[in-house]
């Protein structure tokens, strides 16, 4: 049970659960890698994270390995085509992930990753990467969702959706003061934070910069990118109950016909492609450690177990792969050619 309060932030309202039944080991393990020191007990009450009862507050509950707070979840889907029922499969992968606000940020990143692509050409003295999106927008949007996304609202979630021609990330709760993001100068917006005790925390981590210059470096991150074009702008959208982020893919192009755009790669060319990929990093995987279970595929690429199976599957049948085994004991290795 999540209590409530006057005149405070969500996140630092305190709950019912104590300390001794949450952990924090994924928020430990990161804070000593971006900072060299050990986060103590002692940093957990003065950051806000538990009271002096050593009750967690709800900022606390965010951060703990354990799915507390019900509706800290990021839902991810990669569409097939520009929108969600174009194609022939609507959805080529999609993924649920809970638990400390932390844990969402990397396996977010990490099924973008796996569900986009990084172009490169020959530079004068080196190679020049053009990814899909730039990784720093990336990062910067889904810490703005997950830092600024009212919590409040109860059965709601953050909602990443990959479509062939953009990403659009979605956050509950509009902007703190009521305006509209839209009707902005992004250049000369105040940082005003909905859950300050987590974006201190991220502050400290060296995850989000003090001053709040988020949307800026999203911006920026695309007008440096060798491929940017005007329309490849980034789009920001309000109301008073959702914040948008439409980040465009800067890879992808599209023929003009009759005054109407086509898009020149169809939504089953981009799906077989993506295939492709994933059983391509199966191979390379199995080739690395000899075997793999399913559950191993799904923390590779960050899909479902049934994505997992099928993909494996896939690989059973044209005979690259044997199965050995039943039901949950069941691994794979490389078929005998």
């Amino acid at each position: 049970m999540i209590l409530k309060g006057k005149n405070k932030s969500y996140d630092s309202l305190i709950t019912d659960i104590k300390l001794e039944n949450a952990s924090f080991t994924k928020l430990k393990s990161l804070y000593f890698s971006k900072t060299g020191d050990e986060l103590t007990n002692s940093d957990l009450e003065s950051f806000g994270l538990i009271n002096k009862e050593k009750f967690l507050t709800n900022a606390g509950a965010l951060f703990a390995d354990e799915p507390i707070i019900h509706q800290s979840r990021i839902f991810c889907t990669r569409w097939n085509g520009l929108d969600m029922t174009s194609g022939i499969e609507e959805a080529l992968d999609d993924n649920e992930f809970e638990g400390s606000i932390l844990l969402l940020l990397q396996n977010t990143e990490n099924f973008i990753r796996v569900n986009t692509k990084k172009k490169w050409k020959k530079g004068n003295d080196s190679r020049i990467e053009m990814p899909d999106y730039p990784e720093r927008a990336i990062q910067e949007a889904i810490v703005n969702a997950i830092i600024h996304r009212d919590y409040a609202i109860i059965g709601s979630e953050i909602h990443i959706d990959i479509y062939d021609d953009r990403l659009e990330i979605y956050s509950p709760g509009g902007m703190f003061d009521g305006s509209f993001i839209q009707e902005k100068n992004i250049m000369e917006i105040a940082s005003v934070r909905r859950n300050p005790i987590i974006a201190d925390l991220f502050n400290r981590m060296h995850l989000m910069e003090r001053r709040g210059s988020g949307l800026k470096k999203i911006i920026a991150s695309y007008q440096n990118a060798i491929n940017y074009t005007q329309e490849k702008q980034v789009e920001f959208k309000s109301n008073q109950k959702e914040f948008k982020v439409i980040l465009k893919n800067l890879n992808y192009k599209v023929a003009i016909k009759s005054g109407d755009k086509v898009a020149i790669k169809s939504g089953d060319k981009v799906a077989i492609k993506i295939q492709e990929e994933q059983l391509i990093k199966i191979l390379e995987y199995i080739k690395k450690h000899k075997s793999c279970k399913t559950s191993d595929i799904e923390n590779l690429l960050s899909v479902k177990s049934s994505r997992a199976r099928k993909l494996l599957s896939i690989l059973v049948s044209q005979s690259k792969l044997q199965a050995i085994g039943q039901n949950k004991n069941r691994y794979y290795i490389l078929a005998e050619q």
